[in-house]
Parts: C-alpha cells; structure tokens; sequence
C-alpha cells in the first residue's frame, strides 16, 4: 500500500502527465532517438535540429529525469530503454504514436474535453465543425500520421491477433477497413492456404505496406476499394473488423455491421478485434477505459463492455460464439449469422 507522501507524488506526476507528454511529443517529431543512435554529442544534435543548444540539453536533462534518454557531465546524450522505443524501427516503437497524439487537434481536442462530459457529444466536431475522418482528407499531415499510427501497432496488437485465433480453416479472409494490410499479411502468413482480400477506400489500398504488396504479387491476395458504409464484398469465409466499431456510436455501427451481415453466408465468420471494457478489473487494462474517453472525444464513441457488444452484434444479426482474448489489449469477438 502506497504512503500518503508516495501516493501524493503519483497523483501531482498524474497531473502535470501533458508537460511530460509534450516533451516527449517533440522528441519523437524531431526524430531525436534515431539521430542519437547509441551515442551522440548534444551539439551535433543542436546543430542538425537548428535548435538553440541549451534549450535543447535542458529538454534531454528533463526527459532523463524520467529515464528517457540519458545525459553526462559532457554533453554526451545515449539511449535509455524507454527512449528505444522512440525509435521508427525498434520492435514495438511508440515513435507513430507519440507523433499522432502530438498533433495540434489532438491537443485543442482533449482541451474540450468538459464539453464532452457535459455534454456527451463529439469534441472534435464541436471545434473543428467536422467530422476526424473528413478533417483527416483536408489535412494530409494529419491523415499520414494518423495512417503510421494504425499501420504502427505499437501494442503488437497484429502479432497478438494471429497468435491466439487459428486463422487456417478460412480459405479466404477478408479485412474490412484494413487500411495499409499490415493485419492481414500477418494473418496470411499464419495461414498459408488462405486467400485475403483488403477493403478500405481507394486511398488508403492505393498505399499497402511492403508485406502486402508481396503477397498480392504473389497472388495471394486482392484489394477492393470499398466504403463499409456502402457495402461488403460477399464470398470470404471470415470478415475482420479491426478497431472499426469502436469509432462510432451504435447507430453508424449498426450500418456497418448490417452491411457484413449481408456479405456473410453460411457459416462464414465475423472477427470484430476490440478493447473489451473490463469493469469488474479496470486496472488491468487501464489505457482502455482512456481510449473509451479517446472515442468520446474524438468521434462521440465508445469502447464497448462484452455485453453491449453482444447487444450490438444480436441487433445486427449476429450471435457471439467466444471471445478469444491476446496477448495484446485486444480480443477477438467470434460471431456468426443467427
């Protein structure tokens, strides 16, 4: 059990978590942990940044208060374990996901966030007077980190997918909003008698990322452009939703999952890949009751409890088989046509 001193310290660190943030936002937009390396004098890095030299080594002394990076007596700036994972190619890296979250509406977003629990509606509507998704195409900054971000997978969400569901009874999966087919490459891998099929928007397919485009010349794969508000393509043996009901409120999922519910035939699959709301142990995956107030914010969403997606699913005619949880804070919701 913590003191009240030690339990005051973790609250006033809690509190002032933003200025941490920023500071680590900025390392990750500067690309600071590449440009170290293993080790790097603080002026070579002043001057490949154009910064001023002591603004910068008071940045790097403040992140190593909290073990990000290191610094000596010298000027000498070397890599801690959590600064690695600022790296764009160290397993797991954070670095997509500290520039996402860095961006400028990420932050004017979360500072409407009274209006949001006042309210209950979207706060990135109420001040960019549009929707993210819609915001995202006038912003191409903004739309590519957000794409390096879901193509990223920092929680090996991915890996973790593949390793605990057993792909190799579907000869042919589809990934619906699969966006750049990082998922879906890896679920071809596991399964290598299976066929994939990749559905997002034109846009998105038009950029997949390397192990994709492998496998589509190999003719593994293909790719429909295709908007699940729209219509799916029928004829796969398992459709994925990999975090795609978790941005909108249940009318629009309800379209989206109606429109599976058409594709679907026989006994063909339906693998939603969600955070599943634990409220009896919210400490075990506390991050995902901060997406749910991230949903919120963002689109007026939700993470979901496993019985309102049971609700949901039922609503748009399917029943839940099992939830298969992974290693990652992800499960993989097992549904088929009632």
């Amino acid at each position: 059990m913590q003191s009240s001193q030690s339990t005051f310290q973790t609250l006033l660190g809690r509190i002032r978590g933003h200025q941490l943030a920023a500071l680590i936002q900025l390392a990750a937009r500067c690309d600071l942990a590449d440009r170290v390396g293993a080790r790097r004098l603080l002026a070579e890095l002043a001057a490949e940044l154009r910064c001023n030299q002591d603004a910068l080594r008071r940045m790097v002394r403040a992140l190593s208060a909290f073990d990000i990076f290191a610094i000596d007596g010298s000027d000498v700036v070397t890599q801690t374990a959590a600064s690695r994972f600022l790296m764009k190619d160290s397993p797991s890296s954070l670095h997509a996901a500290a520039c996402f979250w860095g961006l400028p509406c990420m932050w004017e977003t979360w500072g409407e966030l009274e209006y949001a629990v006042r309210s209950g509606e979207c706060a990135f509507e109420h001040g960019f007077r549009q929707p993210l998704f819609d915001y995202f195409e006038g912003d191409p900054e903004a739309s590519a980190r957000f794409n390096r971000f879901m193509a990223a997978s920092p929680d090996e969400r991915h890996s973790a997918v593949v390793s605990a569901y057993d792909f190799t009874p579907f000869g042919c999966v589809a990934d619906i909003g699969g966006g750049n087919g990082m998922l879906l490459a890896r679920v071809l891998a596991a399964a290598p008698q299976a066929r994939g099929l990749l559905c997002d928007r034109a846009e998105v397919v038009a950029q997949p990322c390397v192990e994709f485009a492998s496998l589509r010349r190999a003719g593994r794969c293909d790719v429909v452009a295709a908007n699940f508000f729209e219509g799916v393509p029928a004829g796969a043996d398992a459709y994925i939703l990999s975090q795609i009901i978790h941005d909108w409120d249940d009318e629009h999922a309800l379209q989206i999952l109606r429109h599976c519910r058409h594709a679907v035939a026989g006994r063909a699959a339906l693998l939603p890949v969600e955070r599943v709301l634990d409220l009896e142990r919210p400490g075990v995956n506390a991050n995902n009751f901060l997406s749910d107030i991230e949903m919120l914010v963002l689109h007026k969403a939700a993470e979901r409890t496993m019985d309102e997606y049971r609700t949901l699913l039922r609503e748009a005619g399917f029943r839940v088989e099992r939830l298969v949880d992974t290693a990652s804070p992800f499960s993989v919701i097992e549904c088929r046509a009632s």
